[in-house]
């Protein structure tokens, strides 16, 4: 059965996540220690993503169009996708971290996978409008480890994690718009004053001025975290329309071999 993903995002303005999402994320409801909506430039308050939320189980495969062009269901509209390759990512630790960069860098969800230089690739949503007008949004972002076919889409099981319970899935909280991969060792040690000394400096090369310009491509960054240990980069983009829950997906092959991880932005789906 394919997973009801509309349910998973705010819209566009950045409207406060519904209350089944909040209780059934564990989610601090307090709005002191919680920004639901991201509709300035302020990085929201660091959190820890939940470990897991309220959702039906993964995609089959062929309701998976990450990596994938052409038409795409949107609800009972229709979009059509474009690819892009945005990667690199290094990894050399063999851990991958999938978190919201402005809130959850360091405390996001970690996967094993191979060591290396993983191409990162960006399916985009090129979304029409009934007056005549589109606009393009992320729909996914993909780590790909292999051009092997898969036969399998599998909700990831994070490290030091249970399996999800049953009508469960792993993914990431979204508070600040944006989502991202990065090798688990380069944000092992995150400061405690990234805010103001990367995130937000209010000088050249603050992560929030270095979106791409790509006309094509909503925005995303690839940039050197700067207090990785080995100068690993960190690839983040525009998380679909903005702030929520994002699904973490692997496809695999037949003899279970990881081809692809994916984060999930809600902007695929079928009624």
């Amino acid at each position: 059965m394919a997973m009801s993903r509309r349910r998973c995002l705010t819209t566009s303005l950045g409207v406060a996540l519904s209350a089944w999402w909040e209780v059934g994320c564990g989610v601090d409801r307090d709005p002191d220690k919680r920004v639901l909506a991201h509709v300035t430039s302020t990085v929201p308050a660091r959190t820890t993503d939940p470990p897991a939320a309220d959702d039906n189980e993964p995609p089959s495969l062929a309701d998976l169009y990450a990596l994938r062009t052409g038409p795409a269901p949107m609800g009972a509209d229709q979009c059509t996708l474009t690819v892009h390759d945005i990667g690199p990512l290094t990894v050399l630790s063999g851990r991958v971290e999938a978190s919201d960069p402005f809130v959850s860098l360091g405390r996001g969800l970690v996967v094993s996978v191979a060591s290396g230089q993983i191409p990162v690739v960006l399916t985009v949503a090129e979304v029409p409008y009934p007056n005549g007008d589109t606009e393009l949004r992320n729909a996914y972002l993909s780590l790909v480890f292999s051009d092997d076919p898969p036969v399998m889409v599998e909700n990831v099981t994070p490290e030091g994690k249970p399996p999800a319970p049953p009508g469960k899935i792993y993914g990431v909280s979204v508070d600040s718009g944006l989502a991202g991969f990065v090798d688990a060792q380069a944000v092992a040690q995150v400061p405690d004053d990234i805010d103001t000394t990367v995130l937000e400096t209010g000088r050249p090369g603050a992560w929030i001025d270095l979106f791409s310009k790509d006309p094509r491509i909503p925005k995303y960054a690839n940039t050197v975290v700067p207090f990785a240990p080995d100068h690993q980069n960190i690839v983040f983009c525009e998380s679909g329309w903005g702030d929520g829950f994002c699904p973490l997906l692997a496809t695999r092959t037949d003899d279970g071999r990881m081809t692809a991880l994916h984060l999930d932005f809600g902007v695929v789906y079928r009624d």
